[in-house]
Formats: C-alpha cells, sequence, structure tokens
C-alpha cells in the first residue's frame, strides 16, 4: 500500500507548509481574535472614535430631488398613504355593485357526452404503383398497415386515406372521425 511518501521533495515542501500555518493558527488564537482597524479617527483614549471629527451633514437636496421622482408605473404607488384611485374599469364594478344583484342565468341540463374520440393515431402512409393506398395507425403499442375498407382491432373500419387525414368508423359507436397526421 502506498501513502504518497515516495517523492522525498513534495513531502519536505508538504512539511514546511504546514509548520507555516500551524504558526499562523497559534498566531491568530494567542492575539485574542482579530483587530478591527476602521476609517474613522480614533482617539487617543480607548480607541473609541472621536464623534466631534465625523461629518455629519444631512444632504436635503439629494432628499429633494428624490422626492420629485413620480411614480409612473400600473401598480400601486408605495409612498403614498390612503386608498388607491379607481381605474375606469374598477368603477364600472363599483357602480355595477352598487346597482345590485343580476338576475342569474338559468342552469341548463348537461348536455350528453359525445362518443369517446377514436384512440388511433395516424403517422403516415404509403401508395405503390397500380394498388390502393395503405396507412400506418397506432393503437396502444402495436403498429398497423391497413388500407381502405379494412379493420384496426377488429372494431375500427378505415373509410378513406388521403395525404393528411384518415376517415375511420367506430362500429360499435358508429361513430366516423376524421385522424389528422402526426408529424414525428
Amino acid at each position: 500500500m502506498k501513502l504518497g511518501l515516495e517523492n522525498r521533495k513534495k513531502v519536505m515542501w508538504l512539511a514546511v507548509l504546514m509548520a507555516l500555518a500551524g504558526l499562523l493558527f497559534w498566531n491568530e488564537l494567542s492575539s485574542g481574535g482579530p483587530k478591527f482597524t476602521g476609517s474613522a479617527p480614533q482617539a487617543q483614549n480607548g480607541g473609541l472614535p472621536d464623534l466631534n471629527r465625523i461629518e455629519a451633514r444631512l444632504h436635503t437636496s439629494a432628499l429633494d430631488r428624490l422626492q420629485q421622482v413620480r411614480y409612473r408605473g400600473s401598480r400601486r404607488d408605495l409612498f403614498v398613504a390612503g386608498p388607491q384611485a379607481m381605474t375606469p374599469l374598477q368603477a364600472a364594478g363599483a357602480a355595477a355593485a352598487r346597482r345590485g344583484p343580476i338576475a342569474p342565468h338559468p342552469v341548463l341540463p348537461p348536455q350528453p357526452a359525445g362518443p369517446p374520440p377514436i384512440p388511433l393515431r395516424f403517422y403516415g402512409y404509403t401508395q405503390r404503383a397500380g394498388q390502393p393506398p395503405q396507412c400506418f395507425l397506432q393503437f396502444g403499442g402495436k403498429i398497423f398497415i391497413v388500407g381502405t375498407g379494412e379493420r384496426v382491432a377488429g372494431r375500427y373500419v378505415i373509410l378513406s386515406i388521403n395525404a393528411n387525414t384518415v376517415q375511420v368508423r367506430d362500429q360499435v359507436t358508429q361513430n366516423t372521425q376524421f385522424l389528422p397526421l402526426i408529424h414525428a
């Protein structure tokens, strides 16, 4: 098993760097923590800043310029207290609410659902010279190559085949649908 101690030169450099890191660590611990040097002038007594020498002027001209900036967004102004002015649409809604409730529309009975969609997918067609066209249909995990008048899965009859659509009839529900070409 190798420990990485084969290269004597690298081991010596590692020992020197570890000793240097140890000295720096010991020096940091023995000094009582980091020393802060601020940019404020220090007084002679206790290291506190001399408050008489710090500039404490308030620039009112900059504040006046900031106060003149007007918010022109479409949302509420964060710097104005009180109610927000209404937009024309909100005013119309408030006026309608003051007039009273609107009579409810009569509830219509639910419409019967149409026949379920045909679960075939049309992926393309082929036509050899002198033969009728055939289409590629997917049903579940299987792909069928069928022509006009043939059945898919014993239930769906192919009525017509075009370049972009296939007309299919469900023999159980007598539902006829056009299946669009799916571009893969």
